[in-house]
């Protein structure tokens, strides 16, 4: 089995008040999140 870099290493890509909407209504409202490389992440 592979193992990840430690966290010290992974590239990060943050994100920040972030709004998902749907026919004009907001579903989610000021969201932040932070992703590590080789995670997959999405806001359905």
């Amino acid at each position: 089995m592979t193992s990840l870099p430690s966290h010290e290493k992974l590239k990060e890509m943050t994100l920040t008040n972030v709004t998902v909407g749907y026919d004009g209504d907001s579903i989610v409202k000021e969201a932040s999140f932070q992703l590590l490389e080789g995670q997959i992440g999405c806001l359905l």
